[in-house]
């Protein structure tokens, strides 16, 4: 999808904040789209200082889109590199980054394909990788002359509820859909758990700000 829905937005950037942001980093934006998530990256986890990849942070961003159509000028202020093509055919020749974003791509895949394109994901992703998919299955066509924007796989949530990955799900009725992050290193697994209660992620917030006013920067967990 193109452009997804927004109810993951503050959820998915609050974990890459506390995960990745001010640091060196770097992220994949696996079927960006319009260029929404690695907008957002660049404008949230860089602290203002730059919209644009010419700031001298250490963040490098890249993206994978198969339309050709979606890759305009905001690709090039934001992404760092682009790959244009099928996403399958693309995954394999790339190494591994920090972190995956692979919104509402899934889809778009039968089934089989969809399974190995995770799979490759997870392969490559050092401490997170993050998901968005609908949940059941939403009828589309192929929106403004793109083909991909087509429906295939259906996914449930017993397809991402496993031991320690997050599960959120976002909306009603036929058109559910849920963001899943699933953790690789011992700093994500800890995020996680932080999620899931509400009085450890304000003992963690207490922390950082006061790391953060005695100068001495970000928190990481062994």
């Amino acid at each position: 999808m193109s452009s997804s829905p927004y109810g993951d937005t503050v959820s998915v950037l609050t974990f890459l904040s506390d995960l990745i942001a001010n640091r060196p980093a770097s992220v994949l934006d696996a079927g960006a789209g319009f260029g929404r998530w690695g907008f957002l990256c660049r404008c949230h986890l860089s602290y203002g200082r730059s919209l644009t990849n010419t700031s001298g942070m250490p963040l490098r961003i890249e993206a994978i889109e198969g339309f050709a159509e979606n890759i305009t000028p905001i690709y090039d202020c934001v992404y760092d590199k682009t790959y244009k093509g099928d996403i399958v055919d693309i995954l394999p020749t790339l190494g591994h980054y920090d972190v995956i974003i692979c919104s509402h791509v899934l889809e778009h895949f039968d089934r089989a394909t969809g399974e190995r394109l995770r799979s490759l994901m997870r392969e490559r992703a050092r401490e997170a990788l993050i998901i968005s998919v609908p949940i059941g299955f939403w009828p589309t066509e192929a929106d403004y002359g793109n083909s991909l924007e087509v429906h295939k796989g259906i996914w449930r949530r017993s397809d991402f509820v496993t031991a320690g990955s997050y599960y959120r799900q976002y909306g009603t009725g036929p058109k559910r859909y849920a963001t899943i992050i699933e953790p690789f290193n011992a700093t994500a697994r800890w995020l996680i758990k932080m999620r899931r209660s509400p009085l450890r992620r304000f003992a963690f917030q207490v922390f950082v700000k006061s790391r953060q006013l005695c100068g001495k920067g970000t928190v990481s967990v062994a």
